[in-house]
């Protein structure tokens, strides 16, 4: 009997260390790059205005319970654009990748006709993406948007 104690004991300490050590720095666990495609296979920091720019998130480790990846894009001036959230519910510590994309949408028809061009001024130029896990950012990546 003392001994199922002690085991038991031991097996909630080590439990609670681990998770703890997991969710102490998740940003050492966690890596994201952007990408020309969703085959992930070349990663990218400049883009076309018509390209799709793909992100993906990859943890090495995750510890049980509920996880939220997000991603924030921010225009040249610093400007939110676009959040995108996902949650993922883990069982058992285990590696985890997530993937977003981002595309620019053209001025509407009535801009387009008086100005000429599919796309505003601002959606040009060094774009960043912010990539939070559980709140904590682990990226700031930035890309060029051209013609």
């Amino acid at each position: 009997m003392y001994i199922s104690r002690v085991f038991t004991a031991f097996m909630i300490v080590l439990c609670l260390t681990v998770n703890n050590c997991y969710s102490r720095a998740l940003a050492s666990y966690c890596t994201a790059n952007t990408y020309l495609d969703n085959s992930f296979t070349q990663v990218a920091d400049k883009f076309s205005i018509y390209d799709e720019v793909f992100l993906r998130v990859q943890c090495e480790a995750l510890p049980r319970g509920e996880h939220i990846i997000s991603t924030q894009w921010m225009d040249e001036k610093g400007r939110l654009q676009s959040e995108r959230i996902h949650t993922v519910e883990i069982g058992f510590p285990r590696g985890h990748s997530a993937s977003f994309r981002f595309k620019q949408m053209p001025q509407g028809s009535i801009k387009r006709m008086a100005s000429g061009d599919d796309f505003e001024n601002f959606q040009y130029g060094q774009w960043s993406v912010l990539t939070f896990v559980n709140n904590e950012e682990i990226s700031r990546i930035f890309f060029t948007i051209k013609d």
